[in-house]
């Protein structure tokens, strides 16, 4: 090649190269060597299964109480009324395992998985649910839900499915978060919590999950006696 580009000749035949110089034969032979790339489903369904480790799930998943990170809100299924909570403190997607069973889900078998609870304790999951679809408020919602014994809440929100919507804007104070979904901003209001005043028949009746007693005492305090009743020991 560079013996004829010396020569001022043409790479492909013995002719003279000048500006505008067109071969006589158009045709030309090219070798390419291409490499086979084979797509393996298995390998990427098993890459996105990885992300699904090092779980945690809050206490207030657990306990029904509001943390600073939560939002509970009501969705719906099939027209039947599910209690999600939203919650920035558990890193992944968590269903009740008995409500679970009574929406009558398809449950599959997972490897285990050991999820560590805000209280220390170790508890190993080995079941998922696949592609549940929900309706919150405007629109439907599709994701992987970890079988877990929550009780105190039908579903769990995660990490797994905030890190979905991309920019979040949070509004703890007003339980609301925004966000962009299928090109639409949509905005998520969630349910004040609310406390009730029952008296002792309506609160055997209660069930044990559905509620948390509150019972303070107020004791006045008098200064002055006590300061009289301190002198008196000292004497």
């Amino acid at each position: 090649m560079n013996d004829k580009r010396a020569r001022g000749l043409c790479f492909f035949y013995d002719e003279k190269f000048e500006l505008g110089h067109v071969c006589k034969d158009r045709k030309h032979l090219f070798l390419l060597e291409l490499e086979k790339v084979v797509h393996d489903t298995n390998e990427e369904r098993n890459s996105a299964e990885e992300a699904i480790a090092n779980c945690e799930i809050s206490l207030q998943d657990l306990n029904r109480t509001r943390g600073y990170t939560t939002i509970r809100v009501i969705v719906y299924n099939q027209k039947r009324a599910i209690n999600i909570l939203i919650d920035g403190g558990s890193t992944h997607n968590f269903v009740d395992s008995n409500f679970a069973i009574k929406m009558g889900w398809h449950i599959e078998t997972y490897r285990p998985q050991n999820v560590s609870v805000a209280d220390g304790s170790i508890v190993q999951v080995s079941q998922i649910c696949r592609r549940i679809e929900w309706l919150m408020q405007r629109a439907v919602y599709t994701s992987d839900f970890l079988l877990f014994p929550i009780g105190s809440s039908d579903m769990v929100l995660g990490v797994q499915w905030l890190f979905e919507l991309g920019d979040i804007k949070f509004n703890y104070r007003k339980l609301s978060l925004e966000f962009e979904y299928q090109g639409k901003m949509l905005k998520v209001q969630g349910i004040n919590p609310t406390l009730k005043e029952v008296d002792s028949n309506s609160f055997h009746n209660m069930e044990c999950t559905s509620a948390h007693l509150f019972m303070i005492r107020v004791t006045p305090t008098v200064t002055g006696v006590l300061v009289k009743d301190k002198e008196e020991k000292i004497n």
